[in-house]
């Protein structure tokens, strides 16, 4: 059983992702989320990291998935490297602002544990800022690996418990922050769920620092 770093025992719904939520009036980290992750900086290192991975799949007609994609921005961006991008959310008011935002895009109402596609259907998952909403990550990532193709590339952001977020004190006020796990704890829960760890890094921040994972789904 995975041991929380967080003493939350809510299991965020919908509900709890609406328009209070992305302007910062319902204890999220986010004063306005239009404003803050509109621009293009804040997305460049996942971006790189992005690009990077797709080098694995030249040639091919490369499907890719965001998970969590909130108001689509980051998908936006990487959709042009890509032949077919879809992004899922949650919350039907954030697909609601990302389909309005942009509207030349796929975006569907669904949730993490339970993908509305195929087995193996995506080259590429992105999954950045989510799994921490999530109270069972493990049955998350194993339906992430699901949908991915034999040799797959899973791309994951998420906030751990580490030692910025010791070294600040930063107290995660955010209520639907129900796993914040350790660096080791996320790295065995990977495992676990069936992934190969490619690439991790943590690095500091301001909310108390977060980790970035590249996984691979092994080859048939």
């Amino acid at each position: 059983m995975l041991t929380q770093a967080t003493r939350r025992v809510r299991h965020p719904s919908a509900a709890d992702f609406g328009a209070a939520y992305y302007r910062g009036r319902q204890g999220s980290n986010y004063h306005n989320y239009a404003v803050r992750q509109g621009r293009k900086l804040p997305w460049l290192p996942l971006l790189w990291l992005f690009r990077h991975a797709l080098r694995r799949y030249r040639g091919e007609n490369v499907a890719h998935l965001e998970v969590g994609c909130a108001y689509g921005y980051f998908l936006a961006y990487a959709s042009g490297y890509v032949h077919q991008s879809v992004g899922v959310d949650l919350s039907p008011f954030a697909i609601r602002e990302a389909q309005r935002r942009f509207p030349h895009l796929e975006f569907l109402t669904a949730s993490a544990t339970a993908l509305p596609f195929a087995d193996g259907a995506f080259h590429v998952v992105s999954c950045f800022d989510t799994l921490e909403h999530i109270p069972d990550p493990l049955t998350a990532a194993r339906e992430l690996r699901r949908v991915l193709r034999p040799g797959g590339t899973l791309l994951l952001r998420m906030p751990y418990d580490g030692l910025y977020r010791r070294l600040l004190g930063w107290n995660d006020h955010d209520p639907t922050h129900v796993s914040v796990l350790s660096f080791a704890v996320w790295t065995r829960t990977l495992e676990q769920a069936g992934f190969r760890i490619e690439r991790s890094m943590t690095y500091p921040g301001l909310h108390g620092g977060g980790v970035i994972f590249r996984v691979r789904k092994p080859d048939a």
